[in-house]
C-alpha cells in the first residue's frame, strides 16, 4: 500500500459523501422503470411522502424524445451500481435514530442525548468506537477508520449525533452531443455548443503488472457517468464495455462534492466545543456533509440541519433534467443560515430518524427523497409520552420494535368498503390460496404490530411487505434480475417506497392490472389477496408447515461476514478453498432478529 496521506483520508470522507447521495440511486432506478413504463407512468414508483402529490410533473421534463434516449445507459448503470452494492453493500442501505431531550423532561434534570446510527453489518466495521485523546482535544464515542477526530460523541462539555438528513445534494442531466469538425465532441447549453472538457486519470491496480489509464469527459455540470461503462474493464467485478449508439445523448452528474470546503475542520472544533453555542456554530460550518445533527449541553438542546444545497432554478431535482434547456441548472447554494434549525424547543425534545421534518414547501428546498416516516412518528409518540425520561427508557427506545406501519396496513384492509372488496377478491382465489389469504389476514387483523423474533405474525407481514412488489410491479419491470426491478427493489430500501404507498392508497393506480393476464383487468383488492395467499404460501416453504414453528426471526435474521469472505467467489481457487475452512472464524451468524426497516430497532431486509 501507498503512504496514507491526508487526502487519502479526504477520500474517505467523499465516499461517506457518496454513501448519502441516495437520490443518485434512485434517479438512475427510476431512468431504468421509465425505459420500461414511460416516465409518467414511472413517477407512480418513486412517490415523495403518503401526504404529497405523485412526482407527475417532474417527471414530465424527461418526455422529451431526446431525454428518453439515455434510457439503456441509465439501466447498465444501475445494473452495475447493483453488481457493486452486492460486493460492498449486500444487505442494503441501513437508517438511523438520534434525539436529545431537555431537562423538563428528565429525571435526572439534566439533557440526555441518544444516538444509534444503525450502520451496516461489516465485521470488521468501517465505523468504530474511539476515545481519542491529545493536546486540546479529548472525546470519546464514534469515529471513522482513516478519518482523523471523533464523528459523533462526548467530550465532557457536548454531547452531538447525527442522522442521514436524505439531501438531495446531487443532479443527474441528460446531455446532448455531437461531433465537431475538429473531430472532438460538444455538449448543448441553452446558449450554444461547447467542448467536452477532458482529463487523464491512471489507476494503479493490485496484480496488473500495467497501469489502467482512463479519459473522463465533463460539461460544466459534471463528468459523463457512461463513460465508466465504455472505459477499460478492470476485473470481473465491473461490465465489459459496452457501447451505446452514436453518443448523441449522455448522463452527467452535478455534485455539491466539487465545491471547496474545510467540513473537517468544522468537525474537529466541534468536538472541542466546551459549550451549547460554540458547538452550534461548529455545526453550522459543516457543508460537506448533509446530516440532522442533535447536540446538547446539560442545559440546552438543539438540532442542526448541516450541509451545502443547490439552488434549483426549475424542477426538484428528484428526476433527471434536460441540460440542454438552461431550465434546470444551479444557481448557487443556500445560505447556512437558511438550514432548518431549532434550539430549545418548547415541546422539550427532538428528533429525528431520516424523515421529513418541514413541511412540503419548505422540504422540497432539501430533497424530495425522504425515508418512511413511522421511525420519526414513533420517536415522537415515545418522547412525547413521559416526563422523566432516563438513560434506562431511552435505551428500551432504542430497542424498540413495534412497527406503526402495521396499524396504517391494519385500517386499510379492515375498513369498507376496501374491506368487502377483499373479501370478494380473495373469494374468487382457488381454494387453496383462498385459505391461504384468509390466514394471512385473520392474523394481519388482530396483530399488534410488535416485531418480535419470536412473532408468527411479524413473519407473515414480513413475507407479506416482500411479496407485493412481486405481485404490484414484477410484471411490468420483471424479470427479476433486470435493472428495473432491482432498482426498485433498491429504493424500497432508502426512500418512502411504491409498496407503502400503493397499500395506504392509490386505488386508481396503473400497476394494479396484471399484464399477464390480458383478459382480465385487475383491482387493488386483487393484487392483495394474491399476495395475501403468496404470503402464507412463502412461509410454508421458509418455514414448514407447522404454524407454532413459524418465527420471524427464523427468515429474518443477522449475519456478519468478513470482507474476506465477501470476495471469496472473486478469488483463485485455492484461497477461496483456504476461506471455505476459515469462515466459521472469520464470520458470525446468523442470529435471530426482530425489528425491520420501519422499527427504531432498525433491522432492514432484502
Amino acid at each position: 500500500p501507498e503512504p496514507w496521506t491526508p487526502l487519502n483520508s479526504m477520500d474517505v470522507y467523499v465516499l461517506l459523501n457518496l454513501g448519502l447521495s441516495l437520490n443518485l440511486h434512485q434517479e438512475l432506478a427510476f431512468l431504468a422503470a421509465a425505459n420500461r413504463v414511460g416516465p409518467e407512468q414511472a413517477a407512480w414508483l418513486f412517490p415523495t411522502m403518503p401526504d404529497e402529490p405523485l412526482p407527475l410533473e417532474e417527471a414530465r421534463k424527461l418526455l422529451q424524445p431526446a431525454a428518453a434516449a439515455v434510457g439503456d445507459e441509465a439501466e447498465a448503470l444501475a445494473a452495475l451500481h447493483a453488481q457493486i452494492e452486492a460486493l460492498v453493500m449486500p444487505l442494503g442501505l441501513a437508517a438511523s435514530n438520534n434525539w436529545v431531550i431537555a431537562p423538563s423532561r428528565t429525571a435526572g434534570g439534566a439533557s440526555i442525548l441518544a444516538n444509534d446510527t444503525h450502520l451496516l453489518l461489516q465485521h470488521p466495521p468501517l465505523w468504530m468506537q474511539l476515545q481519542l485523546r491529545a493536546p486540546g482535544y479529548n472525546a470519546a464515542g464514534i469515529a471513522v477508520a482513516g478519518v482523523p477526530g471523533i464523528v459523533a460523541g462526548y467530550n465532557g462539555h457536548v454531547a452531538w449525533g447525527m442522522t442521514m438528513v436524505m439531501a438531495d445534494g446531487q443532479d443527474l442531466f441528460v446531455e446532448q452531443l455531437r461531433g465537431g469538425r475538429d473531430g472532438g465532441i460538444r455538449y448543448r447549453n441553452a446558449d450554444g455548443w461547447k467542448p467536452l472538457q477532458t482529463r487523464r486519470e491512471t489507476f494503479h491496480i493490485h496484480g496488473r503488472g500495467e497501469p489502467v489509464h482512463v479519459t473522463i469527459r465533463s460539461t460544466e455540470r459534471g463528468p459523463l457517468l457512461g463513460d465508466v461503462l465504455r472505459g477499460p474493464a478492470v476485473n470481473a467485478l465491473q461490465p465489459l464495455p459496452q457501447s451505446f449508439g452514436d453518443e448523441r445523448h449522455a448522463l452527467s452528474l452535478a455534485w455539491t462534492v466539487r465545491e471547496p470546503d474545510d467540513s473537517l475542520a468544522a468537525l474537529w472544533q466541534l468536538a472541542q466545543a466546551t459549550d451549547f453555542a460554540q458547538a452550534g456554530e461548529a455545526a453550522r460550518g459543516i457543508r460537506y456533509i448533509h446530516l440532522n445533527l442533535v447536540y446538547a449541553d446539560r442545559d440546552n438542546i438543539g438540532w442542526q440541519v448541516t450541509g451545502r444545497y443547490p439552488r434549483r432554478l426549475g424542477g426538484t431535482g428528484k428526476f433527471p433534467s434536460p441540460a440542454w434547456t438552461g431550465a434546470y441548472g444551479w444557481d448557487g447554494w443556500l445560505a447556512p443560515g437558511e438550514h432548518p434549525a431549532v434550539v430549545n424547543p418548547v415541546a422539550g425534545f427532538l428528533g429525528t430518524a431520516n424523515d421529513r421534518k418541514l413541511v412540503p414547501a419548505e422540504a422540497a428546498r432539501y430533497s424530495s427523497s425522504w425515508f418512511y416516516p413511522e421511525r420519526g412518528e414513533r420517536v415522537d409518540q415515545l418522547l412525547a409520552a413521559r416526563s422523566d425520561h432516563s438513560r434506562d427508557s431511552v435505551i428500551a427506545m432504542q430497542a424498540d420494535q413495534h412497527n406503526l406501519f402495521a396499524a396504517k396496513l391494519r385500517a386499510v384492509l379492515l375498513a369498507e368498503p376496501f374491506a368487502g372488496e377483499l373479501r370478494t377478491a380473495i373469494a374468487a382465489l382457488p381454494e387453496r390460496d383462498r385459505l391461504r389469504a384468509m390466514e394471512a389476514l385473520t392474523a394481519l387483523g388482530s396483530w399488534d404490530g410488535d416485531m418480535r423474533a419470536d412473532s408468527r405474525e411479524a413473519a407473515i407481514f414480513g413475507l407479506f411487505q416482500g411479496e407485493f412488489p412481486r405481485q404490484a410491479f414484477l410484471d411490468e419491470l420483471g424479470p427479476e434480475d433486470s435493472a428495473a426491478w432491482r432498482g426498485l427493489v433498491k429504493d424500497h430500501h432508502i426512500a418512502y417506497s411504491a409498496t407503502q404507498d400503493h397499500l395506504l392508497q392509490r386505488e386508481d393506480s396503473p400497476f394494479w392490472d396484471d399484464l399477464r393476464t390480458p383478459d382480465k383487468t385487475e383491482t387493488k383488492a386483487d393484487i392483495v389477496a394474491r399476495t395475501l395467499a403468496a404470503a402464507i404460501a412463502r412461509a410454508e416453504q421458509y418455514m414448514g408447515s407447522d404454524r407454532a414453528r413459524w418465527q420471524w426471526g427464523s427468515i429474518h435474521t443477522y449475519t456478519w461476514r468478513s470482507p474476506a469472505s465477501e470476495l471469496r467467489e472473486h478469488l483463485p481457487w485455492l484461497q477461496r478453498l483456504l476461506l471455505g475452512r476459515l469462515s466459521g472464524w472469520l464470520d458470525r451468524g446468523p442470529y435471530p432478529a426482530g425489528g425491520d426497516h420501519n422499527t427504531l430497532n432498525v433491522a432492514g431486509h432484502g
